[in-house]
């Protein structure tokens, strides 16, 4: 699949839109969701502890900003219709350049995580920060 911008640039994009504000946090199980015309849309969601704000609820995990950012900045990406909070799509993956669907790295103290887990303990600003450090495991290589 062909993109308009590379991995390099679509983690900026991504990491921008975490802290933009445009994206509303989500701390619970969520399903994402696209529209008749793939367009992002969205989690549905039913969180007890994180009361949405807004009429709709709808809110994001990290990756599922990644998701609504290749939906924008990729218009001709065939997304599929739902995908698991809790990891995102080849797609996205190839995109970003993502080892793995669930974000998985090494952190500081040598234990295995992954920014699917983390979207549940850290603000979007401090995931950026993480994504922008580029923790061992999290990227592929970049081809030279």
């Amino acid at each position: 699949m062909y993109f308009t911008h590379t991995p390099i640039e679509a983690r900026e994009l991504w990491c921008r839109a975490l802290r933009s504000g445009l994206y509303r946090q989500s701390r619970g199980t969520a399903l994402r969701y696209f529209d008749d015309e793939n367009r992002n849309v969205g989690y549905t969601r039913h969180d007890p502890y994180n009361v949405a704000d807004d009429e709709d609820g709808t809110c994001y995990s990290v990756l599922g900003v990644a998701v609504g950012v290749m939906s924008m900045a990729e218009p001709f990406a065939e997304l599929g219709t739902k995908c698991n909070c809790a990891s995102v799509q080849p797609q996205v993956q190839d995109w970003i350049g993502l080892n793995d669907e669930l974000g998985s790295y090494i952190g500081d103290d040598g234990e295995a995580r992954s920014l699917a887990a983390d979207s549940m303990r850290y603000s979007f600003e401090d995931l950026a920060a993480l994504i922008e450090s580029e923790p061992p495991g999290l990227f592929r290589p970049s081809p030279d």
